[in-house]
């Protein structure tokens, strides 16, 4: 596995969950961000993760974040993406297709 020094940002108001992430979002930045989304949107409405300080999105990170995100009771539908790197990370296309755009 790739170290990095992949940071969140989160900024809380009343309605909505804002996430910077900064980095190489590879598996570790992956269930990062879970836990993340997990521990911190309960009574969110919405989550914007903003991408554009994202140096890198690896393969093994977005399908690690693809797997579990199903798995968050709902935070998903309340997730929207923004940044240069928003449509690459927000994709949800099988992992061999993906793998191609990395």
């Amino acid at each position: 596995m790739m170290k990095t020094d992949f940071r969140i940002f989160k900024h809380r108001n009343s309605e909505n969950m804002h996430l910077k992430l900064m980095g190489v979002f590879n598996e570790n930045a992956a269930l990062e961000l879970i836990t993340v989304l997990e521990t911190n949107c309960d009574n969110i409405n919405k989550v914007i993760i903003h991408t554009g300080c994202l140096d890198k999105i690896s393969h093994n990170g977005w399908n690690n974040f693809q797997n579990r995100l199903s798995g968050l009771n709902g935070v998903s539908s309340r997730i929207h993406f923004t940044g240069d790197k928003s449509t690459l990370i927000a994709l949800n296309k099988p992992a061999k297709t993906a793998a191609q755009i990395f």
